[in-house]
């Protein structure tokens, strides 16, 4: 039986990726197992309602105490938790930096090391007429994917400072002056 240079080339390359494969499997059975933590940690904090479905996930809690980590929680609004009494308390995980600086201003200071760790948008629904007259009156740009965003601080101005509709350029969105408040 005579093989072809074609089909040699074609045994040689599958005994190599055979090799490889098999050289990873013995490579990867050789290498030490992860040490287990020695000691394992129970902590308890505050922690705001937005986290608790994270804070319950099997998942999360298997990870916690793959680590040497036990959680422990009392739920707490963000500044709630500020003035509440934190004797044995481990740690607080407010919603916000405002949060963290209305805490320091109140004497809680953050540890040197803290940091936002987890942090997810805010999303917010409209009409595309209201979100375009959002975009006239300044509180909302849009990129150049379509996506619009709203400058939280702007808007946050405009609501302290009691800004109607009529007032902030978004009336030609809505074709009125009438309020969004189904009362009014």
């Amino acid at each position: 039986m005579k093989l072809s240079k074609s089909k040699i080339i074609g045994l040689i390359a599958l005994l190599a990726v055979v090799g490889v494969v098999c050289g990873t499997l013995v490579w990867r059975q050789s290498q030490p197992a992860p040490a287990e933590p020695t000691e394992q940690v129970s902590i308890t904090g505050y922690l705001g309602g937005e986290k608790i479905g994270l804070f319950d996930d099997a998942k999360f809690k298997a990870l916690a105490a793959k680590q040497g980590i036990a959680i422990d929680y009392r739920k707490a609004g963000s500044l709630a938790m500020m003035d509440a009494d934190r004797k044995g308390m481990d740690y607080l995980f407010p919603s916000s930096r405002a949060a963290v600086e209305y805490g320091n201003a109140k004497g809680v200071k953050a540890p040197p090391q803290s940091d936002i760790v987890f942090n997810s948008p805010i999303v917010l629904y409209t009409h595309k007429a209201v979100a375009d007259g959002l975009v006239n009156g300044g509180l909302v740009t849009k990129d150049d994917s379509g996506a619009y965003h709203m400058d939280m601080a702007k808007a946050v101005d405009a609501m302290v400072a009691n800004t109607t509709w009529p007032t902030s350029d978004t009336r030609q969105a809505t074709g009125s002056s009438a309020s969004t408040r189904p009362i009014r």
